[in-house]
């Protein structure tokens, strides 16, 4: 079985230079085609002239992104098998071969090797970035079955398929500009395609991303994500939207809506870590946490969702504020009657009457909680107050029996205090 080598790339012709070389020259490889997504830094001109133990085609295009440079590629290809290559991966020996071996006796399956740091890439906030989130996970990923995939989704880095299963599905959808091997992984998976991990596949990732390349990359992630969940609306793969819909995520609303004050915190933290190795895991943290962040915050904009987020928030703070107040009070009176101190102790009492009054009028809800359906879906105990559900659910029983025993304590108080006086 034939296989070609598909490597798309753009304005990155040293690193592809170093990728190419790192090929076996006896491995088996039919050809290498080299798409150029539009390059100005002189791609083209020295792949022409490289000289290279395999056949080596290059072809130039305009600058459209890599899932059209991956179909260019991979619709010239002139073999069977397909493997698809980043033009920043340093192949280890055995690469070819490994993947050879998995479609010896195969063709429907997407065989999806190792991808790990290169020894030259420093360690920077970036690097190790990569290496937790993806790297170290990827490593670990053995799918005993197709719905595993949906813990990590396919990355078309390191991956090799049969031709007709690109042509079953169409290939990659051209709208994407990130996302698009994940969405082509799930319309594969969809039409029964098996994944299989492939550890003696290893690349090397000669990784020059910056945290700020990071950054931004989240919010093109996000916006491919918007797109995949539009032409996917019942996926549910491990951390997309409707993944998400179905989970609680307060803290990311939380964070969106004070983006203001969290934003520079976290950089403030990865800058002091970038500088200090003692603090480079704190660093490493908050840079994550900046791409979270920044992913969500792209998505809701989209979505036409921010704005809803940034008022269920300020509502769920002023309701927690009016709760810690009236939770106050119900502490506080019973012990002010202790102390003597009837006036403040009695008016406090009526504010907290003033409440239960609220409440019975508006059927024991909150008229808070009235503004908060308008605004989410969600019913959980807590859904419009930031509490523990558990204390959200039995909120009304606590504190009324807490009400009533301050009111007994204040009545016994105040009944001894006319005693003594007579």
């Amino acid at each position: 079985m034939t296989l070609s080598v598909v490597i798309p790339t753009y304005n990155r012709k040293a690193l592809l230079l170093r990728s190419l070389a790192s090929l076996e020259p006896e491995a088996g490889i039919a050809e290498v085609v080299v798409v150029d997504d539009g390059s100005s830094d002189g791609t083209a001109d020295a792949l022409r002239t490289l000289h290279v133990p395999w056949p080596l085609r290059v072809i130039s295009v305009a600058n459209r992104g890599p899932a059209a440079a991956r179909n260019t590629g991979w619709q010239a290809a002139q073999s069977d098998l397909i493997l698809f290559l980043d033009d920043d991966m340093l192949c280890a020996p055995g690469l070819i071969a490994a993947h050879h071996e998995v479609h010896a006796n195969g063709a429907n399956v997407i065989a999806t090797g190792a991808i790990r740091l290169s020894a030259g890439t420093p360690r920077t906030l970036a690097a190790l970035c990569f290496e937790r989130e993806f790297a170290a996970h990827a490593d670990a990923w053995q799918p005993a079955r197709a719905d595993d995939w949906l813990d990590v989704p396919i990355v078309f880095s390191n991956t090799s398929l049969h031709r007709n299963l690109l042509v079953k599905c169409g290939g990659f959808d051209e709208a994407f500009r990130m996302r698009e091997d994940l969405e082509l992984g799930y319309r594969l998976l969809q039409a029964g395609a098996m994944p299989l991990a492939v550890p003696a596949a290893v690349a090397y990732q000669q990784y020059t991303k910056t945290a700020q390349d990071l950054l931004h990359d989240a919010e093109v992630f996000a916006e491919g994500d918007v797109l995949f969940a539009q032409r996917h609306p019942d996926n549910r793969v491990l951390g997309q939207l409707n993944w998400l819909k179905s989970q609680r995520h307060a803290g990311l609303d939380f964070a969106v809506a004070l983006r203001g004050l969290a934003e520079p915190i976290l950089a403030a933290v990865c800058a002091l870590g970038a500088s200090n190795s003692a603090k480079q895991n704190f660093a490493l943290r908050a840079l994550i946490a900046r791409r979270r962040l920044r992913w969500y915050w792209t998505i809701l904009r989209h979505q036409g969702e921010l704005r809803r987020v940034q008022l269920l928030v300020a509502l769920k703070l002023f309701h927690t504020a009016v709760w810690a107040f009236f939770v106050a009070s119900i502490l506080a009176f019973p012990l002010l009657g202790a102390l003597g101190k009837f006036k403040w102790a009695i008016w406090l009492a009526v504010i907290v009457l003033g409440e239960c009054a609220a409440l019975a009028l508006n059927h024991w809800r909150c008229p808070i909680s009235n503004v908060a359906d308008r605004l989410t879906d969600d019913r959980a105990p807590n859904y419009d107050i930031y509490l523990p559900a558990w204390l959200a659910r039995w909120n009304k029983e606590i504190f009324g029996t807490l009400f009533v025993l301050g009111l007994c304590v204040l009545a016994e108080e105040w009944w001894r205090l006319i005693t003594l006086s007579h």
